[in-house]
């Protein structure tokens, strides 16, 4: 049996100008790229079953071996169906038609553009192909994932890894405190965010993952696609969280100020800071921890630590 291939699009009304791109886009790109992968493609308008469509939509998203999102024209159906299939934790390619400007969150997740221009639109599917060959279950592997009944002597954690583990776990509090579950705040699928809320490089992190999942504190999958790496905190890497990391809110943020001005030399924007509530800037200021150094027309900021607030956290240390 043939294995299938949901491509997410918008798709417009026959004989509109959305459903002439979706159409070269199915046919000249995405087509021919998923049968060098014996996958069947199929576009919710060309099934024909007595289900409703939704129905069928979501039987797709949930059951076939690999989905295809096409961003083109930022349609809102196509990111909740794109947002179902990623918190699946599911294989998921985004593609989207040059010239598309992605929103501010989606632009951390690779995305391949394409063009309909022939020579372009060729261009699109041999690049597809080089990721759909990356994501075959044949080309991923299972790296270090610890044992449940692992039990390690000398227990260590080097200073890197915990400050990884420590933004990984921050992150799984946020994420809870948006009513996910535990389980779903636990997951982080792509290894690009992880970069921005731990402030290091790729290849720093997937170092780390082994140490940390050797002394069972989190599991990870990996394949060549940066954006197929998939890590899971345990229940053994949140209690550790829990036992080391609850502190005030205002105080990790102060450790991160402080981290992302030691590293860099100047003052941190507001954007780089993001899931802390403005009371916590405000009690850092109004103790002299930190200062404004710049206030945008927007509402943004940029800040720095003062030599108390460094002081202050090197003391923690």
């Amino acid at each position: 049996m043939s294995k299938k291939c949901f491509l997410i699009c918008p798709i417009g009304e026959a004989g509109s100008e959305i459903r002439r791109i979706s159409d070269i886009v199915l046919k000249y790109i995405v087509t021919p790229a998923c049968q060098e992968f014996d996958y069947d493609v199929i576009r919710s308008d060309t099934e024909f079953t007595v289900n409703s469509i939704n129905e069928d939509i979501f039987n797709h998203l949930d059951n076939d071996e690999l989905a295809i999102a096409d961003l083109t024209g930022l349609n809102p159906n196509v990111f909740y169906e794109a947002g179902y299939r990623k918190a699946k934790g599911l294989p998921l390619i985004h593609i989207a038609r040059e010239g598309t400007a992605l929103p501010f969150d989606i632009k951390t997740i690779r995305t391949y553009f394409y063009d309909i221009d022939i020579d372009k639109a060729d261009s699109a599917k041999n690049t597809l192909i080089k990721v759909i060959g990356n994501i075959q279950p044949e080309n991923r592997k299972i790296v270090q994932k610890a044992p449940q009944s692992a039990t390690v002597q000398n227990e260590g954690i080097t200073k890197d890894a915990k400050k990884l583990l420590k933004a990984l776990y921050k992150e799984y509090e946020n994420k809870k405190s948006h009513g996910l579950s535990r389980s779903e705040a636990a997951a982080f699928n792509d290894i690009r965010e992880i970069c921005r809320i731990s402030d290091m490089c790729v290849d720093d992190i997937k170092e780390l993952y082994g140490e940390l999942a050797a002394i069972g504190y989190l599991e990870y999958e990996s394949s060549d696609m940066f954006e197929m790496v998939i890590s899971n905190l345990t229940g053994k890497g949140i209690k550790y969280g829990e036992e080391n990391f609850d502190e005030p809110s205002y105080i990790m943020l102060l450790k991160e100020i402080v981290d992302k001005y030691t590293s860099r030399k100047g003052p941190i924007h507001s954007d780089s800071l993001a899931g802390y509530p403005i009371s916590d800037f405000s009690i850092l200021k109004s103790e002299g921890l930190i200062i404004e150094t710049s206030k945008y027309l927007n509402g943004k900021f940029a800040v720095k630590p003062t030599d108390m607030g460094i002081a202050m956290i090197a003391s923690m240390n």
